[in-house]
């Protein structure tokens, strides 16, 4: 079943889709004077999220598709928040979970590289 090959990628979509979702009111309050925690949160729930995928369809899927993939949900995750209560559509964050899926794929590239490296030896 399709369901159980993608049990990682379907569990971060829905963790993702939950937390953009949530007011920002109901979140706890975190800065940092060097920079915006949010933007790292973008990046990294993205990148998790494209190695989830990647992992799962074995890298039989070509990069492009996934990036095509990704960029599709990162954009409807920004406009998704254009209908609840305290968020808003923000190029910025779409541009750092783009950030996100291209700095997964290439540390799984890297890490396949690694393995491939690792096995001739």
């Amino acid at each position: 079943m399709a369901i159980n090959k993608y049990k990682f990628t379907i569990g971060t979509t829905i963790f993702i889709l939950l937390l953009i979702l949530i007011p920002l009111s109901t979140l706890p309050k975190i800065s940092s004077p060097l920079f915006a925690i949010d933007k790292l949160v973008h990046l990294g729930i993205f990148m998790i999220w494209i190695l989830a995928l990647r992992y799962e369809t074995h890298g039989q899927v070509l990069v492009v598709y996934l990036l095509i993939i990704g960029t599709g949900f990162a954009f409807s995750t920004e406009f998704l928040q254009l209908f609840t209560k305290d968020r808003i559509f923000d190029l910025l964050d779409f541009a750092y979970d783009t950030l996100g899926l291209i700095l997964g794929l290439v540390i799984y590239e890297l890490l396949a590289l690694l393995k491939r490296f690792l096995i001739k030896t």
